[in-house]
């Protein structure tokens, strides 16, 4: 799907070499187009059309690189999708780009059966990026250090907690963030692993208790989160605008311009890209978002713990943030994802969200988080730990999830 949607697909200069010898333009598909885009020192991208398709891609939505000159032949970025191979050192951790329709229906052959393909990528990746045993800071916030084992405790609690069968998602989502709180208010070396494990056991029973039996209560934002939260929104709205990709310089700088200038709109008007209207968000509002399928609760649950299990959140595959931080901004995730749900089911004139609107949803926000992140992002980075406060991302599930 990343090749279909406007995102930008790495070509570095070895795969440019090797791929332009090859005569392109026999094909009357690709004749006269513009199919490698210089980017730098970091190589070239493929080129695309307005709507960001890449160009090698024929009218059934194949590779026509792939037809030609077989899997093998494309480059690793083509090859890795929709796979995230996160080197930790001695162990690699295998995420999934919830871009991709398979991953987002969980068909296709199950990961622990490709074994051979993917020490292969991750062979590849090694070589063309000089990561081999690579282990990543594990700093829990701006003052405390995390040891593996600390963890991997951490992350299989937050596994465990998504994969609870007797709560719902919003239960789920306030049970994590409640835990998240705790540790941060938390005053005990985090460098001591049985002192960590005691905390973390603790903090779980304490949180899970308050979940189930703490009520709901509807939440609203102050003005500064309110402001966030639209940022948020239009980081996603605003990610795959046509004529980014153009091949006319003038058009791209327009593009960026009237793409600032909207992000910019949204966050201070609550302005919707795809339809702005005031009567467009006064239907936003009148929809009814939860309880909505439970193949729905069961996709945001998945999508959350592979996330977490792959340590695609921290780090540099999350802007660089810090493992709480980046733990914070993955929890706020699902009251993005059901906001959007709403405004796919309003743009369908329906008063209520179904499944499809939650796999878009899904889709268009793992295209910003899920793809972007990988990126160096520095100030993202930091625009990100601001947005992941205290209590934030229960406040934002509250505010989506709850019927209104």
């Amino acid at each position: 799907m990343c090749c279909r949607r406007g995102f930008s697909i790495w070509c570095p200069h070895k795969d440019y070499a090797r791929l332009q010898q090859f005569e392109w333009d026999d094909n009357p598909a690709l004749k006269d187009k513009r199919l490698f885009v210089p980017i730098g020192k970091r190589g070239y991208r493929f080129g695309m059309t307005e709507d960001g398709a890449c160009h090698f891609l024929d009218e059934k939505n194949l590779c026509r690189m792939h037809a030609r000159l077989g899997f093998d032949a494309k480059t690793l970025t083509c090859k890795m999708y929709p796979y995230n191979l996160v080197d930790w050192g001695d162990r690699i951790f295998i995420g999934l780009l919830f871009s991709c329709p398979a991953v987002i229906d969980n068909t296709g052959e199950p990961v622990h059966q490709q074994r051979p393909l993917l020490q292969k990528l991750l062979d590849e990746q090694r070589l063309l990026i000089h990561s081999a045993n690579v282990v990543e800071d594990a700093s829990f916030d701006a003052k405390r250090f995390m040891l593996s084992s600390s963890l991997d405790l951490f992350e299989n609690t937050l596994v465990e907690i998504f994969d609870d069968p007797n709560l719902s998602l919003l239960q789920k989502i306030i049970w994590a963030s409640d835990l998240l709180d705790m540790l941060e208010e938390a005053t005990i070396d985090f460098s001591d692993p049985t002192s960590f494990q005691d905390l973390l056991v603790n903090a779980k029973s304490f949180a899970r208790d308050k979940a189930e039996h703490g009520g709901l209560c509807s939440a609203r934002f102050g003005f500064c989160e309110e402001i966030l939260f639209r940022l948020l929104q239009g980081l996603c709205s605003t990610l795959a605008q046509k004529g980014l990709t153009s091949e006319i310089w003038q058009v791209r700088q327009h593009a960026r311009l009237t793409r600032l200038y909207s992000a910019f709109q949204f966050m201070f008007t609550n302005s919707v890209p795809m339809a702005d209207s005031i009567a467009f968000r006064s239907a936003i509002n009148q929809v009814q978002a939860y309880p909505f399928p439970k193949q729905s609760e069961e996709l945001i649950c998945r999508y959350l713990k592979t996330r977490y299990a792959a340590r695609a959140y921290f780090g540099r595959e999350g802007w660089g943030t810090p493992v709480l931080h980046g733990a914070r901004m993955t929890l706020a995730l699902p009251g993005l994802i059901v906001w959007y749900g709403r405004v796919f089911a309003a743009l369908q004139n329906r008063t209520e969200v179904i499944h499809d609107d939650i796999r878009e949803a899904v889709m268009l926000t793992d295209l910003t988080f899920g793809h972007a992140a990988t990126a160096p992002m520095p100030k993202a980075g930091s625009a990100l730990r601001v947005i992941a406060r205290e209590g934030w991302p229960k406040k934002m599930a509250l505010s989506q999830l709850l019927p209104r």
